[in-house]
């Protein structure tokens, strides 16, 4: 190598030439001196094989999956080397594939992706190229899956009146039932009063107010239109996690009642000490009955 001066501190660039060396094994040194002090010697060893490198491309693939989206598009892989080597392929990975197994280089490979019921998460597969007749043999294609949960969905005229179940305007204070998908993993209830913000991870603002939950499931969300709503327009947001839905509007009027009924189409209601009316147990003449709104007064 050509003597080559500089100050330090500072990095120096090493570089081999061997297009006419021979296969083997070659060794030389670089010494490094310096006025006032010790000289130092590196020692480089060179190994000349004859044979082909083995060449894979890309060398690591990351993708990533919204559950319940489109697949991934199949990946192209290269496998390349300078004289014709075969190879076979060890795939790790359930949910990844490849076209074919085996081959002759130069060859051109797609990798396929099912992550159709795989759980949120990260994932790591690889695909080994296994050439015995290659100097650097294996050579292996590292491939990484996020799978993202899908954001939660409401469906279109999915906020309704949670005694009556129709569709129209709400009302502060009232009981709202939400309907979608991509809610939650698992169901949760508030266990006191007054009702959490949050369950499951879920959350429901209206107009930016959080709204106090009764219930929550995969497909379904009981809560409470704030009382400090206003009236006019309203956008609902169900988030989870730091996925949002897109805004449902629903209009605001100052009184929206409904009647919670039993599973039998009866009004259900209450005797004066809060005990179910029914024909075993009658209220008294002249006594109050209680029956259920979704349209809760603040007082």
């Amino acid at each position: 190598a050509a003597a080559t001066t500089s100050q330090t501190p500072g990095a120096v660039s090493i570089s081999v030439d061997a297009t006419k060396l021979a296969a083997g094994t070659y060794s030389g040194t670089i010494a490094i001196s310096a006025s006032g002090v010790a000289s130092q010697t590196i020692g480089v060893s060179l190994t000349v094989s004859a044979l082909p490198l083995l060449t894979v491309s890309p060398a690591e693939v990351d993708l990533t999956y919204v559950a319940g989206g489109d697949l991934p598009s199949p990946q192209p892989l290269v496998i390349f080397s300078g004289a014709q080597l075969a190879y076979t392929l060890q795939v790790t990975g359930g949910w990844l594939s490849v076209n074919h197994n085996s081959g002759t280089s130069p060859d051109l490979l797609q990798a396929s992706l099912n992550p159709v019921g795989l759980a949120p998460g990260v994932y790591q597969g690889s695909i080994q190229v296994v050439a015995p007749g290659a100097s650097n043999n294996p050579q292996s294609i590292v491939v990484k899956l996020t799978v993202n949960a899908a954001p939660p969905l409401i469906y279109p005229g999915g906020v309704v009146n949670a005694a009556s179940l129709l569709y129209g305007a709400l009302a502060p204070g009232e009981l709202i039932t939400i309907i979608g998908e991509n809610f939650t993993q698992i169901s949760q209830s508030a266990t006191a009063t007054p009702w959490p913000n949050s369950l499951a991870g879920i959350s429901v603002t209206v107009n930016g107010m959080a709204a106090p939950l009764l219930m929550v499931t995969p497909g379904q969300i009981e809560a409470q239109i704030p009382f400090a709503v206003a009236t006019g327009m309203a956008n609902i947001v169900v988030t989870a996690g730091q996925q949002a839905s897109t805004p449902e509007m629903i209009p605001i009027q100052p009184v929206a009642p409904g009647i919670f009924y039993s599973p039998e189409g009866y009004t259900t209601l209450q005797n004066a000490d809060y005990s179910t009316n029914s024909a075993g147990n009658p209220a008294t003449a002249g006594g109050l009955e209680i029956g259920r709104a979704s349209c809760r007064e603040r007082v």
